[in-house]
């Protein structure tokens, strides 16, 4: 199993190691087309209860353990405002997902 992982995890031209499991981008519905998408570095629009908006930027987006109670995992989406104030602004869960992960590459030097 260590090495079906180990060889996953590899880039098949170089053999080098991804360098993380990082998610950039998550894809949110049972329609991929007509999903939801938010990305790292997306700018939204915050509605506060007093009805004021405000514009954040979608900083993290987590994946958390999922519940005993589930058979999907649960993702929490972190935005940033332009006080580097940091809120869990949305949380995913019992909804199909299609995840993105940062693809950056240990050792690598650009596009060749």
């Amino acid at each position: 199993m260590a090495m079906l992982l180990s060889i996953l995890m590899m880039d098949p031209y170089s053999k080098k190691k991804m360098s993380s499991n990082i998610i950039r981008k998550i894809s949110i519905g049972p329609d991929y087309m007509k999903s939801m998408n938010y990305s790292v570095g997306q700018k939204v629009i915050r509605k506060w209860d007093n009805g004021v908006e405000s514009f954040h930027e979608i900083v993290h987006i987590k994946e958390v353990e999922k519940p005993e109670t589930s058979d999907t995992p649960e993702y929490l989406i972190f935005i940033e405002n332009s006080d580097e104030e940091y809120y869990e602004w949305k949380k995913v869960q019992n909804m199909p997902v299609v995840v993105e992960y940062v693809t950056d590459f240990e050792g690598d030097e650009g596009s060749k």
